[in-house]
């Protein structure tokens, strides 16, 4: 027979206990399953509600088996991944007529855009005009300009996207 000092018996006792606790949490851990549903039971008089580990646990004769998904809701409709693209286009003629577009990426909708016709150097000139600014579809944005350039300065157009995924 084992004879353990009182000095000893205040760690071997604690040592123990917290082994045995360590054991039981690690079993306890692998039969742990993780199912998407999580099972209740209802009672029929009066609506109690208690979690179950299958929908068999319920008594028949009083409850009725409730389960519901353990993830909860997948996510709302609306809009995520933000972004602006821009496409700048710097020309240099007496004039200009046509339209810029600029595309989201891949997998994204346009929200919104606009478009700017400024000096290469920022500055807005007179002549320089946005005719048009609207959606290209759903997925990009297109401006027409109409340059009048009688100097042969150098200039830029800017055409931008507002960006996102959108989930319904």
């Amino acid at each position: 027979m084992w004879r353990i000092s009182r000095a000893r018996a205040r760690w071997v006792v604690p040592a123990a206990v917290i082994g045995a606790l360590a054991i039981a949490g690690a079993t306890a851990a692998a039969n742990t399953t993780t199912s998407a549903v999580i099972h209740g039971c209802v009672k029929n008089n009066g609506g109690t509600i208690r979690i179950v580990a299958t929908a068999a646990g319920c008594d028949k004769k009083s409850e009725s088996p409730l389960e519901w998904n353990a993830a909860g809701p997948q996510g709302l409709p609306g809009i995520s991944g933000y972004e602006m693209v821009v496409k700048e286009q710097s020309e240099s003629a007496l004039g200009f007529f046509g339209s810029v577009s600029v595309n989201c990426p891949t997998g994204k909708k346009v929200l919104g855009g606009g478009a700017l016709a400024v000096t290469s150097d920022g500055g807005v000139q007179d002549g320089y005009q946005v005719l048009n600014s609207s959606p290209l579809a759903d997925t990009g944005w297109r401006a027409t300009f109409n340059i009048d350039n009688p100097l042969n300065d150098d200039f830029v157009l800017k055409v931008y996207a507002t960006c996102a995924t959108v989930s319904s």
